[in-house]
């Protein structure tokens, strides 16, 4: 009642092509236009905070900054410590190693001992990529700088300068969409659960979307929009204009 009140719902999330992303003047992606939905019946308008880190988004909805992290959030990624409450799973995917086309094939988690990993700060899969290392597997964990973004990684292990990373199998379309020379060698993991955050104390914010998670789950709005950002995505940009933004980076 008081997020209807205000009439605003905050939605903390990062940039992507599939979470959410500016395109023509139009906000769009699919966290973005499902929680855009939920707003729009319980007579708000959806905003959006845009965390530049995975733990950013953690203390941005903890500092009431924001009302709900939406991200392809595995439930493992965050600390339980009590003060974050989770919806019930509203998609499922696995975490796939990503490499040049041209290298020899990786088979399993064997496979990167003396390799390095390369993840964006926005990533949700650090804890789980440290728990394989810490099992004994010794490689390279990396988080690049806050700002670079799964695309530009993923630009420079096709170009040779970086080595691996790992995003979740359900963007591997939008992403590989403006990307050459790229492969997806294995799931790291059995696929996990999505949810959405919320502060543990806003039972009836997770009450309100755990039935709205009920009511649309597989449904048919649900569906176009996963068709739409996931299964057959539409390239954002062309080839140029990712080529120029990569350009204006430092060497």
């Amino acid at each position: 009642p008081a997020l209807q009140s205000r009439k605003l719902l905050r939605l903390i999330t990062y940039q992507s092509p599939v979470n959410y992303f500016l395109h023509a003047g139009k906000l769009k992606g699919f966290e973005h236009d499902l929680l855009r939905r939920f707003a729009e019946n319980h007579e708000m308008r959806l905003d959006i905070v845009i965390a530049e880190s995975h733990d950013e988004m953690r203390e941005l909805l903890l500092a009431g900054k924001g009302d709900i992290a939406a991200a392809s959030l595995p439930r493992m990624s965050f600390d339980d410590d009590g003060r974050l409450a989770f919806t019930e799973a509203y998609s499922h995917a696995a975490p796939v190693v990503i490499g040049r086309s041209e290298d020899s094939t990786l088979l399993d988690v064997q496979a990167l001992k003396g390799r390095r990993v390369i993840l964006p700060a926005a990533s949700p899969y650090k804890g789980l990529l440290k728990k394989i290392r810490a099992s004994g597997i010794d490689f390279d964990l990396i988080i690049a700088d806050v700002g670079e973004s799964s695309e530009t990684i993923l630009f420079h292990i096709a170009d040779g300068m970086y080595d691996l990373s790992v995003i979740a199998g359900h963007e591997l379309k939008a992403q590989f969409k403006r990307q050459v020379n790229l492969r997806a060698y294995f799931a790291l993991s059995e696929p996990l659960a999505h949810s959405w955050a919320v502060r543990e104390a806003d039972t009836q914010l997770l009450s309100a979307l755990n039935n709205y998670i009920a009511k649309e789950f597989r449904k048919s709005f649900y569906n176009v929009l996963y068709g739409k950002y996931i299964e057959k995505p539409v390239s954002v940009l062309g080839d140029s204009q990712l080529l120029a933004g990569v350009d204006k980076l430092s060497p």
